[in-house]
């Protein structure tokens, strides 16, 4: 049995063109593509064509989830001057992320004070959705919104 393989760059352009059109088919598998094989290659036919239409499946739909999501996600947050910061992504992320909206305080509670003595202010970048980002600064012992609604 001979097999013909398409060039890579052309084997490239028709899964461009393929995936699309599979993960809008109905996805029920084409028997015809059975005809005259044995059942061990028939089986393998559809284990494999089920597996891939749960992918494309789960593919579709958590694009179309985290293309609408307005959930706040930080980016970045700092505390400090302009002599010293210290970075406290992590804690406002555990804190914020996936919500729509979050009071926040600026102060030493974030993490310590970074510079004793001097005027201190965060700076928050986040985003809501994957187009949307949004910068917030806040003076020590302010208090502002993270919004995302």
């Amino acid at each position: 049995m001979s097999t013909r393989a398409f060039p890579a760059p052309l084997a490239g352009l028709l899964l461009i063109f393929a995936v699309p059109l599979i993960a809008s088919a109905d996805p029920s598998l084409p028997e015809s593509a059975l005809g005259g094989q044995n059942a061990q290659y028939q089986q393998g036919f559809r284990d494999g064509f089920s597996a891939a239409s749960q992918m494309i499946s789960a593919g579709a739909s958590s694009v179309h989830r985290h293309s609408h999501d307005r959930t706040i996600r930080i980016e970045s947050a700092v505390y400090g001057s302009q002599f010293a910061v210290c970075n406290f992504t992590s804690s406002l992320a555990e804190l914020a992320d996936g919500k729509l909206q979050l009071r926040f305080s600026a102060g030493n509670d974030w993490c310590g004070n970074p510079s004793r003595g001097n005027f201190k202010m965060a700076r928050i970048r986040y985003s809501c959705g994957r187009h949307d980002r949004r910068n917030l600064e806040v003076r020590e012992g302010q208090s502002a919104n993270l919004r995302c609604n």
